[in-house]
């Protein structure tokens, strides 16, 4: 399999590490002080509580609706993301039906996948275009059906009758079949015992190429930060959160000097990681761009009939998890 091309990167823009190998420069996230994002009010606390349990069908909003706030705690949290768009090539080999191709054979084949001309695609969308390769296709005669664009049915043996389904074949002297009319056959689904070849799909020759497959996949590296509760983090992952930093280019760097060095420690990681796992494939990195994001969760303690309750509200959406809601009532989905 062919190599990808190697990405160069200008020593201008690089630091070299004890070994002498090339690293990109740190990037330091500007200083911001609103970085501590506002928490949610009370009143949101309890309009999602409200529409989460309008929601559910064997919800009361009742609680929802009259519920005593004791206590909003804000455990916001950080979200850091890095993502990887490569680019793979293979060649496959192809037979399909004759279509009015051009038998190229004789034209220059290219020695690599990465010699073939490519639309630049957009970057981190997901996509895979197929294409021949010049100089590869070739025509020649179906060799399932002989040239002829048929074969012989195997249900009538090519006779293009088949046993009355009726009378099963027996005649009777007393009664006259209404399906086959005491012949005891019946026309074939065929008709004539033949059927179109599967192979060629009637076009009697078929074309064999080599199609070169690109393939464009932006690998995903994502840690969500200690929130120090018992809410379940895998929630994050459908809901958004304020975009606080982004760095995009050919190779990031890692992240320093955020104000949670546990993010600056997973960029350092992610990016690792990354190049340990794509370096031992035949893909190319295109791009990568690095993300933080200001993940809200508030943890909202309150009462209702005089018992204490507790739920989240978490993501920009402002969604609801909590275990124990006080109203349910039994019902049953028709």
């Amino acid at each position: 399999m062919s190599q990808p091309p190697q990405l160069m990167v200008d020593p201008s823009d690089a630091l070299t590490n004890p070994e002498g190998k090339f690293m990109s420069k740190a990037v330091v996230p500007p200083v911001n002080p609103n970085w501590s994002l506002p928490a949610i009010t009370e009143d949101i606390a309890k309009e999602a509580l409200l529409e989460y349990a309008s929601d559910k069908l064997c919800y009361g909003t009742s609680p929802a609706r009259n519920l005593e706030v004791k206590e909003l705690r804000h455990f916001n949290t950080y979200r850091y993301r890095l993502e990887t768009f490569t680019e793979s090539r293979v060649f496959e080999k192809q037979i399909k039906p004759y279509e009015g191709e051009k038998d190229d054979k004789g034209a220059k084949v290219p020695k690599s996948a990465w010699e073939i001309q490519v639309q630049r695609p957009v970057f981190f969308k997901d996509d895979v275009k197929k294409m021949p390769v010049v100089g590869t296709t070739s025509i020649k005669t179906c060799d399932h059906c002989n040239g002829k664009g048929t074969i012989k049915c195997e249900v009538c043996s090519g006779s293009g009758k088949v046993r009355c389904v009726a009378c099963y074949g027996i005649t009777r002297c007393d009664e006259v079949c209404t399906s086959c009319g005491d012949f005891g056959t019946q026309s074939c689904v065929c008709y004539d015992g033949t059927l179109v070849c599967n192979v060629c799909s009637g076009k009697k020759q078929l074309v064999s190429f080599t199609q070169l497959v690109v393939t464009w996949k932006t690998i995903l590296y994502e840690y969500v930060d200690d929130h120090n509760t018992d809410f379940p983090t895998d929630k994050f992952k459908k809901v958004k959160g304020e975009k606080i930093f982004t760095d995009e280019q050919l190779l990031v760097p890692p992240i320093v000097n955020f104000h949670r060095q546990s993010i600056n420690t997973t960029s350092q990681e992610a990016l690792e990681y990354h190049q340990s796992e794509l370096s031992s494939s035949p893909v190319l990195k295109l791009r990568q761009r690095q993300s933080i994001e200001w993940l809200p969760l508030t943890r909202v303690h309150y009462n209702w009939k005089e018992k204490e309750y507790t739920y989240y509200v978490y993501g920009i959406e402002n969604k609801v998890y909590l275990e124990n809601y006080p109203q349910k009532f039994h019902c049953t989905v028709m």
